[in-house]
């Protein structure tokens, strides 16, 4: 999963500094001509929800290993540490690109999914029951539709991997935009995920929910366990850890692998033949959000009209962006 970023307008040729001037000085030329707007914004996203989550931890006096920080922050050194040497040494754009995002992918998931335990803490009445019966008002049964899933033991195996193949999906997402030079879509779909995902953490934060196992007594799946296990814990005061190294994707509504897969679909619109597998795919995601027994159709539904208004909101790149993508 997606981290602050070093944003480099990929189509510019490098200027070199001066033999006596150093690293920092290419470093500098590095960031300061090559930072587009929606790079800083995902820089700014990543450091305001790292400033909430040590703002809760220290105000709910939870525990964080200090040495937890240590693998995503040498990652993302490491990565920057190679893009600059692909973009000022030997000019690579398309791997530099692939680069930029994955630093920013580290480093926004690790803090995001801390802030997201960090607000389970809070244990507000969980909204099961007010998302069951929405689905009922609707005329929806998730519980209905996990049975017949589960009834054909090859298709709910389909549909496990299928909900499973995002993290793969983005990093795919990653190489094939990074490699064809398509910073403008890649940067958006970055920063569209990482709107959605604090979007999604203020309404887990309204509305916390287990899940379709809890108000239809369904059989809770196996993948599901250790994110119940944590929830309770946290909800209850017998876990007080903050890290992202076992962190389990708590939200239910609105789905987030919902807005996860459209804003993929959105990532390749108009980007040729790929765009229609990739479509394929992910409304193959979204069906299985509620087919796995974790989501009710009332999550799917409020995933989807957070894209309808994230992906409008955020249509518009900045010009350099524009001018780059056009060369």
């Amino acid at each position: 999963m997606n981290h602050p970023s070093i944003g480099p307008v990929l189509n510019s040729p490098p200027v070199l500094s001066g033999g006596g001037r150093g690293f920092l000085d290419r470093f500098l030329n590095f960031t300061n001509c090559t930072l587009g707007e929606d790079s800083r914004t995902m820089f700014r996203l990543t450091l305001l929800t790292g400033a909430l989550v040590a703002g809760l931890i220290a105000t709910k006096q939870l525990v964080f290993p200090p040495a937890d920080a240590i693998a995503p922050l040498a990652t993302c050194l490491a990565l920057s540490s190679v893009a600059i040497f692909y973009r000022v040494y030997r000019p690579e754009p398309g791997f530099v690109l692939c680069l930029k995002a994955l630093v920013a992918l580290v480093a926004f998931s690790a803090v995001f999914s801390m802030l997201v335990y960090c607000l389970a803490i809070a244990g507000r009445p969980l909204g099961d029951t007010t998302l069951a019966a929405v689905d009922a008002a609707l005329g929806l049964s998730a519980a209905d539709l996990v049975e017949w899933t589960s009834a054909r033991p090859v298709l709910a195996l389909v549909m496990r991997l299928v909900y499973f193949s995002i993290i793969p999906q983005t990093i795919f997402a990653i190489v094939w935009l990074g490699f064809s030079n398509q910073r403008a879509s890649l940067d958006k779909f970055l920063v569209r995920f990482m709107l959605g995902g604090l979007i999604s953490a203020i309404a887990f934060y309204l509305l916390p929910a287990k899940g379709t196992c809890e108000s239809y007594a369904l059989a809770v799946p196996s993948h599901y366990e250790k994110i119940l296990e944590h929830l309770d814990s946290l909800r209850h005061g017998g876990r007080t850890l903050i890290t992202w190294r076992d962190a389990e994707g708590l939200i239910t509504f609105p789905s987030f692998h919902t807005i996860w897969a459209v804003l993929l679909i959105a990532a390749f619109w108009r980007r040729g033949w790929i765009f229609y597998p990739v479509a394929l795919t992910n409304v193959a995601v979204v069906i299985s959000t509620v087919t796995t027994g974790m989501h009710y159709f009332a999550d799917v539904i409020a995933g989807l009209v957070v894209c309808a208004v994230l992906i409008p909101a955020t249509k518009d790149s900045a010009a350099c962006l524009t001018e780059a993508q056009a060369k």
